[in-house]
């Protein structure tokens, strides 16, 4: 579990390395209702991605790492006029994601550990838009923190 909301895995593969897989799901429904006109419109993403986890230093219970991260994900929303059917709108997304974190991790216990992290993500993203056939490239660069806690079983 962590911060930003989140619930996943973490698969030490050996002292050194952990993998930790994760997937993106959101989906979304708007209702506007204007003056003449009632619009829908529905929003959905899904995404998978990998970190690995490379323990570079300990000291006693605490360990550092660094990560390495790639999320692919593909998003989707349709918007829907009743009064204009043919005003319908579709458009895509497919984003790459980039990032790489300095971390730590703190185990008081064996099955329990709370780790944080922050670091620097790239992100290209390709839009199409249904209506206008505009096909649209764009990047971003932004700052990534994450808190959580680990339960080992």
């Amino acid at each position: 579990m962590g911060y930003p909301a989140s619930f996943g895995f973490i698969f030490h593969v050996t002292n050194k390395i952990a993998l930790r897989p994760e997937v993106v799901f959101a989906r979304s429904t708007t209702e506007f209702e204007e003056t003449f006109v009632d619009r829908d419109s529905t929003a959905w993403s899904v995404g998978v991605g990998m970190s690995a986890l490379i323990y570079v230093a300990e000291w006693d219970q605490v360990r550092a790492y660094v990560s390495p991260r790639y999320v692919y994900t593909r998003a989707e929303s349709n918007a829907f006029s009743a009064l204009f059917p043919e005003s319908e709108s579709r458009t895509t997304s497919d984003s790459h994601l980039f990032s790489g974190s300095f971390g730590a991790q703190y185990k008081p216990h064996p099955r329990f550990s709370i780790f944080g992290e922050i670091g620097l993500g790239y992100t290209t993203s390709t839009t199409t838009s249904g209506i206008s056939s505009l096909k649209a490239d764009g990047t971003s660069l932004s700052t990534r923190t994450g808190a959580g806690v680990i339960f080992y079983f």
